[in-house]
């Protein structure tokens, strides 16, 4: 059997690909007319508008909804619908990014769409919750998670959409090129620069508006959703490619493991809701990197020796996000603070599955630190949580034992700490 973190590497073209068609695959709520069509005014005069089918929209200015004067936002749209063209293969099926975006409210058969709708519709349940009270378009409002609601501007919409373009063509350039130069150091350093860029932008445009306008779902940012949606397909691709390749080469599996894994593909096949392939088979872990921080900032003597301190944490924290999210291509970040980042990855992979991974993080925080600081690492089931299966509940635990472990220092001393080697140097 081939290494599970191999098998991830060697499909990373596709993960990557389908991350980003996840992430904007809402692209078309970025828009005044959205809001208008979800609200209780003009939701029957906008009834044909269809946010799925926005870059069609922005990109033939004979369409309705093409935006007048606005030609810019036409060459933009054909760029990136040009890019998005790009085909992504899984199992002799074939499926375009642009495909991800279009189609991912239609009832398709093939994986990709599968997982993409599994995601959304899991994502939006979790967020929702059956929410229907539409608001006014003379006044739309954004909650904060207190209730705290801010009016929305809709006429700012079309120009973050238009930025939301430019920062989505140039982070594709720049994957494209990785994949074409089969993810050498130099094209895999610009690209996780880009991305950084690219997701921040993106967060910042999303952020200005909402995925449902319907109160009491409200609270729920477009980025908010649009990130999740990209973090859970991703790892529901990835645990989808690791399955099916242990049990076609993996022959000393337990019988109980191949019956978990036998049952997965078969939901993927079968018509039961896409969100419950995801209930069902409980396809996701958190994989948390902790550490003692006020033992870290409490060895400061002076204000420049704490702020010192925060940023060799940023530093630290920036590394980590790209060993995981793009050149393992495990998951992404749901959650960070002082004390800890943390990952939702496949379940598939168990503790020896991430060893490797363990020690390059390690070598990060003794090269940074000296290790002065080292790693705490948490790796969170849905064997550890009881009752429904909610991501919500799985970090909440994944918190709950990094706090135990710092408490009571429970270390994975992977390799000798600088400060010591130099300590016996003669």
């Amino acid at each position: 059997m081939g290494n599970k973190l191999e098998i991830l590497q060697n499909n990373r073209d596709k993960i990557l690909l389908a991350e980003i068609g996840a992430l904007i695959h809402d692209l078309g709520k970025l828009s005044e007319i959205f809001i208008r069509k979800q609200s209780l005014e003009e939701s029957k005069k906008y009834g044909d508008y269809h946010h799925s089918k926005v870059l069609e929209y922005d990109s033939d200015k004979c369409h309705k909804y093409h935006h007048p004067n606005e030609c810019e936002m036409e060459h933009l749209a054909k760029v990136l619908t040009d890019l998005l063209k790009r085909k992504i293969e899984l199992d002799g099926e074939e499926i375009t990014i642009y495909e991800i975006i279009e189609k991912h409210h239609d009832n398709v058969d093939k994986l990709l769409l599968k997982f993409i709708t599994s995601a959304d519709t899991f994502d939006a349940d979790e967020d929702r919750a059956g929410a229907k009270d539409e608001q006014s378009i003379c006044k739309t409002f954004k909650s904060s998670a207190f209730g705290y609601e801010k009016e929305i501007n809709i006429e700012i919409l079309l120009s973050e959409r238009k930025k939301s373009y430019r920062h989505i063509i140039d982070y594709l350039d720049s994957l494209l090129v990785a994949i074409s130069c089969n993810f050498d150091k130099i094209s895999t350093s610009k690209l996780k620069y880009k991305r950084k860029i690219c997701f921040e932008k993106i967060k910042k445009s999303f952020s200005k508006t909402l995925g449902m306008t319907a109160r009491s779902a409200n609270d729920v940012l477009l980025w908010e959703h649009s990130y999740m949606t990209a973090t859970i397909m991703k790892c529901l691709l990835g645990q989808y490619l690791i399955v099916k390749k242990v049990l076609e080469n993996d022959s000393k599996l337990d019988e109980e493991t191949v019956q978990k894994y036998e049952e997965f593909l078969n939901d993927l096949k079968s018509g039961i809701k896409p969100k419950d392939i995801i209930k069902n088979n409980r396809p996701f872990s958190v994989f948390t990197i902790g550490w003692d921080f006020f033992g870290f900032i409490e060895q400061s003597h002076k204000i420049p020796d704490i702020v010192g301190r925060t940023k060799i944490l940023d530093k630290i924290k920036r590394e980590i996000k790209n060993i995981i999210e793009v050149d393992y291509v495990l998951g992404n970040e749901i959650y960070c603070d002082d004390f800890g980042i943390h990952f939702l990855i496949p379940s598939v992979l168990n503790e020896d599955d991430l060893e490797k991974i363990k020690e390059e993080i390690f070598k990060i925080f003794n090269e940074k630190t000296d290790g002065i600081l080292l790693p705490i690492f948490v790796l969170t089931t849905s064997n550890d949580i009881e009752g429904d299966y909610k991501l919500g509940k799985l970090l909440s635990e994944s918190l709950k034992q990094l706090k135990r472990k710092i408490n009571n220092r429970e270390y994975e001393l992977l390799k000798t700490p600088i400060f010591i080697e130099k300590k016996f140097e003669f």
